[in-house]
């Protein structure tokens, strides 16, 4: 996180690279540092590794918080949430909604191709890529922690089903999913009220929508933490399996934190 200007806060929120090794990193923008109100979030694209960088360009023309980025079949997927509101994170009124972008020229350009089915009282939001190729897009529901909603798009996001839920036994908030092995690994923090709140929780799946138990990978010990990401890492051997690293916020006073981290094989 950095001062843009007096009162402008700007955070990278997102990274992926594209087919030709470009690197884009997609940044949340507000005035302020409670990331609210936000501004219209950007983007910035290096083609050399990260040595230089291009200009950052707009997302969209509204203000919105960019939850996920992927990249399938040369294209690049962006997930964002709408929402010019200076006191919710979440969507509180008819004109905030889920918004689906997508570039098809290695970042250079980005385009919405869709607005999804989803209702108000989300937040965050991760998606994947299921094993017949379509595309299921998660977002947390802030009234039901054990029940994600989920809607899944046949054509790339043109057009999506019916809004869906997904059973996670020990809570979920801010998830973040991948496709890994034969399956599919989905994690964050366990919730933030009732039993068994607030804990690093990671669960899998084989089909991407039904999900094990789930278990815990660290538990509280202090402070609210438990903000994870996850990068899929290839050894020098481009033909050995990959590993995925997850890194998680861990509160050890108040709600300062360090950063942890898992290797999966």
């Amino acid at each position: 996180m950095y001062e843009k200007g007096v009162g402008h806060s700007v955070m990278c929120e997102k990274a992926v690279r594209a087919d030709d090794g470009a690197i884009i990193l997609f940044n949340l923008e507000c005035r302020g540092r409670g990331w609210q109100p936000l501004v219209v979030p950007t983007y910035l694209r290096s083609a050399d590794g990260g040595i230089t960088w291009e200009p950052a360009r707009p997302m969209g023309d509204q203000p919105a918080r960019i939850w996920d980025a992927i990249v399938h079949q040369g294209c690049i997927l962006v997930l964002e949430l709408c929402n010019d509101s200076a006191v919710k994170w979440y969507g509180t009124l008819a004109e905030h909604h889920y918004g689906l972008y997508v570039s098809q020229d290695n970042g250079g350009t980005f385009s919405r191709r869709s607005v999804l089915p989803v209702d108000l009282g989300r937040g965050y939001g991760t998606m994947a890529i299921l094993p017949d190729g379509s595309l299921i897009v998660y977002v947390y529901n802030t009234d039901d922690e054990k029940n994600l909603d989920y809607v899944i798009s046949q054509d790339g996001g043109l057009t999506w089903s019916v809004v869906q839920t997904a059973f996670m036994a020990k809570q979920i908030r801010n998830p973040q999913m991948v496709a890994f092995k034969d399956g599919f690994v989905l994690h964050g923090r366990s919730g933030n009220k009732g039993e068994g709140e607030n804990q690093f929780v990671l669960y899998t799946s084989r089909d991407g929508v039904r999900w094990d138990a789930g278990r815990y990978l660290c538990m509280a010990e202090a402070g609210r933490g438990a903000y994870s990401n996850n990068l899929l890492v290839s050894g020098p051997d481009a033909a050995a399996p990959k590993r995925l690293l997850i890194q998680a916020s861990h509160a050890y006073e108040a709600h300062m934190t360090n950063v942890l981290h898992w290797w999966l094989r």
